[in-house]
């Protein structure tokens, strides 16, 4: 009886200390993700002021270079040499430039008597006026207005800055989104980046398998956090999860002005910020 009466009271005992110890992990977890979100947010500023920097200075510096390219204006004659004129002239103010670091890899001038383009990989290209519809935001360019933002070109994704120069014509220089561009504000920024076109991983500063699990967000809101993946272990020690459980990643998805279902996704991984509780 003795016995009986020691191991149930055993088991109670234990039964409440574990019942104590997953409250308490539970808890514990969701004052983590909170600050993990404080974290994530914050990195989410960080990109949105940084890439405002980094879209300011590109413009300035695709202004100034349209403004030294002898011989642009409206009349005249779109080829190799004003191609190769312009080029340079880009190519000398990203050597001026300070911070953010990046390379052309299209460069397009455009009259009204034709459009002559270098692409990276490609080479030179001459096309007639009616063209400039396949460049995005050279056609506004062309009418006197200054624009920028997202576009493809090809298969490729580029941040574009297309301006009219100082005698008509116009000049678009394109920065390829690729895995230098997620690499670069990856550090400026303290989030991982996924840049995503139809679902289809761009750019990523994440692993493979972290990649395919944030292509798989879907269209989630954007702007707002959202838990994905689910984490198998916790800590810089592989521990599997036993009274806690969270996502691999927390995330924000953000919507890119310009083709339909381009986004970027700013992540933190969960495992370290909850790893000590779980």
């Amino acid at each position: 009886m003795n016995k009986q009466k020691f191991w149930m009271f055993t088991l109670v005992v234990l039964g409440v200390g574990l019942a104590n110890l997953y409250l308490f992990s539970g808890q514990a977890t969701a004052h983590s993700m909170g600050l993990l979100e404080k974290q994530l947010r914050g990195s989410v500023q960080s990109y949105e002021a940084r890439t405002l920097l980094i879209n300011t200075q590109t413009n300035a510096l695709v202004r100034a270079a349209a403004e030294n390219t002898a011989g642009l204006s409206a009349d005249a004659k779109a080829d190799e040499s004003l191609l190769a004129t312009a080029t340079s002239s880009v190519a000398a103010q990203e050597q001026q430039r300070g911070g953010f670091r990046e390379t052309h890899g299209l460069v397009v001038v455009a009259t009204s008597k034709g459009i002559a383009r270098y692409k990276a990989g490609k080479g030179n290209a001459l096309e007639e006026a009616d063209k400039a519809p396949r460049y995005p935001f050279l056609r506004d360019a062309l009418e006197g207005n200054a624009k920028q933002g997202y576009g493809i070109s090809g298969d490729t994704l580029y941040r574009f800055s297309a301006v009219p120069g100082p005698k008509g014509g116009a000049l678009l220089v394109g920065y390829a989104i690729e895995k230098d561009w997620s690499d670069g504000l990856k550090g400026d920024i303290g989030a991982d980046l996924t840049m995503l076109l139809e679902g289809k991983v761009i750019a990523s500063t994440l692993s493979q398998s972290d990649q395919a699990t944030v292509a798989k967000l879907g269209k989630k809101p954007f702007g707002k956090g959202v838990d994905v993946g689910e984490a198998a272990t916790l800590g810089k020690l592989p521990l599997p999860l036993l009274f806690a459980s969270a996502p691999a990643h927390r995330a924000v998805p953000i919507a890119l002005a310009g083709p339909s279902g381009a986004q970027v996704v700013i992540s933190l991984p969960a495992k370290d910020a909850v790893g000590a509780v779980a």
